[in-house]
């Protein structure tokens, strides 16, 4: 495959994770710092990406801090940053991107329609089902399975010859990509995961594996899912089977088979906190407000009550305000008002 110019933006755990394959791969690879204080950290310590099924890598990589540094276009962009920040630097840095290149955002949440007036043709939508950890800056744990979804926003067509099969066809490197013509459908699917999940997470402060062992937090899930769920396919999507994730099947089967699939897929690879979770040990916000807060929003316009979300998204802001008060406790408050 011919090498590829390629522009990483955000150099968290996914980000790093992607630069540091990428460039392994062959690509020419150059990731954006948020300061230049971050630029000489990584000048001076190279990239490194720990992996559960591979030996550790190192990449000595180009780093940028302004767009004005750019001195020729990118093939490829990959915007790897919180939902927060998503329009800000799309905007930002899609200049350095060539009038026929491809953006890939990694965000999570359902940012196609705000992404599409400004990067147009360009967009190849993406979920990311891979778990990564920040370990320390320029250092990424890849710690389980997964994949890239990726399609043209809304929907569209796909296979070798169309943007999404070449960028899956590139990052194929990173991990194993697949290419969907119903990108609406595989961004709902994956946020009704992460409301669930992801969410809880916080709520809990526990790691994916550890919450799963307690029924309480299942149960939980469960109602969460469902509520998230049903407001998804209100919104227009299908159920899909996504991330080892059956989303339709999931809410029919009886509680004991939900309960034991959920023990065992977190217990082979849940040993990682949400981004979510991670983002908040680092002092900053929470995605809540692209997650839960989203579906809440959805379910008002299509006359959907959701509980179980609006009493997630009050949780995940107290912990915010206060995230001592994370645990079984927290989660113990947020079923009561759930169920109130």
């Amino acid at each position: 495959m011919t090498s590829q110019r390629i522009l990483v933006v955000g150099a968290g755990a996914l980000g790093i994770a992607s630069a540091v394959r990428l460039a392994a791969a062959g690509h020419l690879v150059s990731v954006v710092a948020s300061s230049e204080s971050k630029r000489a950290h990584y000048r001076a310590h190279p990239f490194r990406l720990d992996a559960y099924d591979a030996p550790s890598q190192q990449q000595a990589l180009d780093v940028l801090v302004s767009p004005n540094e750019v001195d020729e276009p990118f093939d490829l962009l990959i915007a790897a940053t919180k939902c927060a920040s998503a329009i800000e630097v799309t905007r930002k840095w899609l200049p350095a991107l060539k009038a026929d290149g491809i953006f890939v955002p990694y965000f999570n949440g359902l940012m196609g329609d705000e992404l599409l007036p400004i990067v147009g043709e360009r967009l190849v939508e993406c979920a990311v089902y891979y778990p990564a950890t920040l370990v320390a800056p320029g250092h990424s744990l890849l710690s389980g399975p997964g994949g890239l979804h990726l399609g043209p926003w809304p929907r569209g067509r796909v296979g070798p010859g169309s943007r999404a099969g070449k960028v899956a066809a590139v990052l194929s490197a990173v991990v194993a990509t697949d290419t969907y013509d119903d990108m609406v459908s595989v961004k709902w699917n994956k946020l009704v995961a992460n409301c669930a999940m992801t969410s809880l997470g916080v709520i809990s402060g526990m790691q994916m594996r550890d919450m799963m062992q307690h029924a309480t937090i299942r149960n939980a899930y469960r109602e969460v899912f469902r509520e998230a769920l049903a407001v998804a396919v209100a919104a227009g999507a299908r159920p899909m089977t996504l991330g080892g994730i059956n989303v339709g099947l999931a809410t029919k089967v009886p509680r004991f088979v939900f309960d034991i699939a959920l023990r065992l897929r977190t217990r082979r690879s849940g040993n990682y906190k949400s981004s979510s979770q991670q983002s908040l040990d680092r002092g900053e916000p929470t995605e809540v407000a692209y997650l839960n807060g989203r579906v809440v929003g959805e379910g008002q316009k299509h006359g959907i009550a959701t509980p179980w979300n609006a009493a997630i998204v009050r949780a995940v802001k107290e912990v915010e305000a206060a995230p001592g008060t994370a645990g079984l406790g927290k989660i113990g408050e947020m079923i009561k008002r759930a169920r109130a």
